[in-house]
């Protein structure tokens, strides 16, 4: 019995001294230059992009659902029936998913700009305005299922804030959605035209999944798709 309390200390000795010298150095290497400490506004402009429609929305709420809602097709792999219905839950948690990984990536991109200074986050009034209209589009989409969503106090823990009244976000109407979305959308479109031909922009070239950057492309395909 002595012999084997022996060896469960001697083994919680060296458990003990094996942790210790894991830590050894932990210091130093977390201070590698080639880590970042801080990230880029432009950085984030991607990510939030690919929330726009990401594989679970495009399936549930596209192939899955509206496409055999309208009769598109009839049989789909995976799936035991072929009548036109409503098959799970997850046709609408996909997409409400995207918009809050958005509008957290989105406000997050937005005070990290106001934390720069005012010479700084002068660059980068396109992106701010960008990702703005990204978000309310994506609000839109997500509100023709769901109706009132939080919106104007949300994802305030991704804006600095971490307070009760700032993690419990009041949820807004449709209807008052509606109006704020307006206002924002006006204040864009002025805000982009401004900087339009402003050359003092942070380029989103590599960053802009949709148009690479090239903002006068993306306005023609607008144009092509509206006349079409």
């Amino acid at each position: 019995m002595n012999k084997i309390k022996y060896l469960g200390i001697t083994f919680l000795v060296a458990l003990s001294l094996l942790g210790a010298g894991c830590t050894d150095g932990f210091e130093d290497m977390n201070k590698n230059p080639k880590s970042l400490d801080t990230v880029n506004p432009e950085d984030l402009f991607y990510t939030a992009q690919v929330q726009t429609l990401a594989s679970g929305h495009a399936w549930n709420a596209i192939f899955a659902s509206k496409f055999r809602w309208m009769q598109y097709g009839a049989g789909i792999w995976g799936y035991g029936t072929t009548q036109y219905e409503i098959f799970g839950e997850s046709i609408g948690t996909s997409i409400y998913n995207e918009y809050n990984t958005m509008g957290g990536l989105v406000t997050n991109i937005h005070y990290l700009i106001d934390q720069l200074p005012e010479n700084g986050a002068a660059k980068y009034e396109k992106l701010r305005y960008a990702t703005r209209v990204l978000l309310i589009v994506k609000g839109i989409q997500t509100s023709d299922l769901y109706g009132s969503l939080a919106y104007s106090e949300a994802w305030q823990a991704r804006n600095g804030k971490n307070d009760a009244e700032s993690l419990e976000p009041r949820f807004e109407t449709q209807e008052e959605l509606v109006e704020v979305w307006g206002k924002q959308l006006v204040e864009c479109i002025q805000g982009l035209k401004a900087v339009e031909n402003a050359t003092n922009q942070i380029a989103l070239t590599g960053y802009d999944r949709a148009y690479n950057g090239d903002t006068k492309n993306g306005s023609r395909r607008r144009m092509v798709s509206a006349c079409a």
